[in-house]
């Protein structure tokens, strides 16, 4: 984590006997400050998985199916088969990117949820922004469609958050886990429309609540930190051409990859 993450969750160890709701609010405005969105338009929990679990679950309100891409991050929809969902799994491309036209094919009247990781692991590979807004487009006529952004960061690419304004079948999870170094401290969000964000919330047992304050602090502290972000995508970025160069010598051929590995 960065200097300024770790100075403020020592910070809050002392007020470790609080509820965190003061610390949850102030997260959400700045979450939405930055995302251009409003503080309604998120959902706070313990990492990006409590957040896909929600969605998950909200989605098993009716029996049917959900549309996974393959291999993806699907270890949070384990879940479906107990929740009464059948898995659909959509195999990558030769080049191991993920078939947004091969996803709108499979989708039925019995889909619940679209599943699309971007980048995606653990291939590394992104999604053009403009195609992935006409596909979110198309099949949020359908399902709910699921963006897991949890190494956007890294990719170069912009958000497709700034839908969810309009959009009441798009949800976008991010997590606090990967640029921010907080893995451990379990920190992630939610972005939809404001009725689905209320519908979804209602599947936790406290909305926002399920973060401590040590982690909210430090989790604002990196949002404000300008220094460790920047710095923080120059060293991997620095750590991944090394490893490409030194597999190439070694006559393999790496995936060309936007995210941390």
């Amino acid at each position: 984590p960065s200097p300024s993450a770790k100075q403020a969750m020592y910070g809050q160890i002392s007020l470790s006997n609080r509820y965190n709701s003061d610390l949850g609010s102030s997260l959400k405005e700045l979450l939405a400050k930055q995302n251009n969105i409003a503080t309604e338009n998120i959902l706070i929990g313990a990492g990006s998985t409590e957040m896909l679990d929600l969605v998950l679950r909200f989605a098993a309100q009716k029996k049917g199916n959900i549309i996974l891409p393959e291999p993806s991050y699907t270890y949070w929809a384990e879940a479906a088969l107990f929740l009464g969902l059948q898995r659909i799994s959509v195999p990558l491309t030769k080049e191991k990117k993920i078939s947004l036209s091969a996803l709108l094919k499979k989708i039925n009247p019995g889909s619940r949820l679209i599943y699309i990781c971007n980048p995606n692991n653990p291939t590394g590979t992104v999604c053009e922004n403009a195609g992935l807004i006409s596909f979110i487009k198309e099949a949020s006529k359908k399902t709910m469609v699921v963006v897991d952004e949890a190494y956007i960061d890294y990719s170069g690419e912009p958000s497709v958050c700034d839908l969810v304004k309009e959009n009441k079948n798009l949800a976008v999870v991010r997590t606090f886990s990967k640029i921010h170094g907080l893995a451990g401290a379990r920190v992630g969000y939610l972005m939809a429309h404001t009725t689905s964000i209320e519908k979804i919330s209602r599947l936790q047992s406290w909305p926002n609540g399920s973060t401590s304050v040590a982690s909210l602090a430090g989790a604002m502290a990196s949002l404000k930190d300008e220094v460790f972000i920047p710095e923080s995508r120059q060293k991997n970025e620095a750590a991944k051409k090394l490893t490409v160069t030194e597999l190439e010598k070694m006559g393999l051929h790496p995936i060309p990859s936007f995210s941390n590995f």
